[in-house]
């Protein structure tokens, strides 16, 4: 079976043609967050995309400030549904009854994991296996509103500041920090 070199192969294309796809790629990628996905709406392969990436510079700086946007966006909803919460219906015997707000706590928790390594990595040690997170981030969010645990965060993060670690006695709950 013979095989035909492709026409771009062959040098049958501008190279205006060759990155025709980019444009519709860098679309796709936008509306998806997908390469592969993206890559076939432009009539494209991941392939193609790679090398473009390794080859072509204003294409990997264009592909790069996309994938910010979209990671930017990512992290504007997670904190969203963690701070502010999303509602969600209250169903009973099959029909709906009342909404309620509902936050993620899991997200919350990531957020501040990205955001605030140093001081989330000392919590962790804090809790010698013991999962509280859950429980005071709940006492946290009914105690004080969204804006004011915004407010104590941001305070917090201008004085760069937590509070000192407590001590740990030997053989309890762990080894100790």
């Amino acid at each position: 079976m013979a095989t035909t070199t492709p026409p771009h192969k062959r040098g049958l294309y501008t190279t205006a043609q060759r990155y025709a796809w980019q444009p519709a790629f860098l679309d796709a990628f936008r509306e998806s967050g997908n390469i592969s996905k993206a890559a076939m709406r432009a009539g494209t392969t991941r392939n193609l995309i790679y090398q473009a990436l390794e080859n072509d510079s204003a294409f990997a700086a264009a592909f790069e400030d996309t994938r910010e946007s979209l990671n930017d966006g990512a992290e504007a909803e997670a904190y969203r549904r963690a701070v502010h919460g999303v509602d969600k219906g209250v169903y009973y015997q099959g029909e709906r009854v009342d909404t309620e707000r509902v936050y993620s706590d899991g997200l919350l928790t990531r957020w501040l994991e990205a955001k605030r390594p140093d001081e989330w990595d000392r919590a962790r040690k804090m809790e010698l296996g013991v999962n509280v997170s859950g429980e005071v981030i709940n006492e946290l969010k009914a105690t004080y509103s969204p804006e004011q645990l915004l407010a104590m965060a941001e305070e917090m993060e201008r004085r760069d500041a937590l509070p000192p670690a407590p001590d740990v006695i030997e053989g309890e709950k762990g080894e100790g920090v």
